[in-house]
């Protein structure tokens, strides 16, 4: 994902292009996200644990710095990193908690769109 975003030098692309990712990335690995989401914490997995925390911190800073700069061109709000985390993530992450347990969530593009202008309503200046 850091590839891509790294490419977008519009804000509002950017922000669009994570969402769709992650999206993306649930349709493609569907095994790897219900573990992610739901099963790892049911399995001894220190190993695995350290090595998604390096990836995670790995992203956020690599994220951050991107945030940086469209903050400081006055694209983006000025939200402190765990607030623009939330915002940009928090929908996403909850409606692919949803689709992964079979309690509704459909990722279809309309969905992915309204969770995008969600996004976008809230970082964007």
């Amino acid at each position: 994902m850091l590839e891509i975003i790294n490419k977008e030098s519009d804000a509002k692309n950017g922000i669009s292009s994570i969402i769709s990712y992650h999206f993306q990335w649930i349709l493609k690995n569907p095994d790897w996200a219900l573990f992610l989401f739901q099963k790892r914490h049911s399995f001894n997995t220190i190993g695995i644990e350290n090595q998604l925390t390096a990836l995670n911190i790995k992203f956020a800073n690599g994220i951050s710095e991107w945030f940086k700069i469209h903050i400081l061109s006055g694209k983006i709000q000025q939200f402190s990193f765990d607030l623009i985390f939330s915002l940009l993530f928090g929908p996403s992450l909850e409606y692919t908690r949803f689709y992964l347990s079979n309690k509704g969530g459909k990722i279809n593009d309309d969905a992915i769109k309204s969770l995008i202008n969600a996004a976008l309503s809230s970082l964007l200046k």
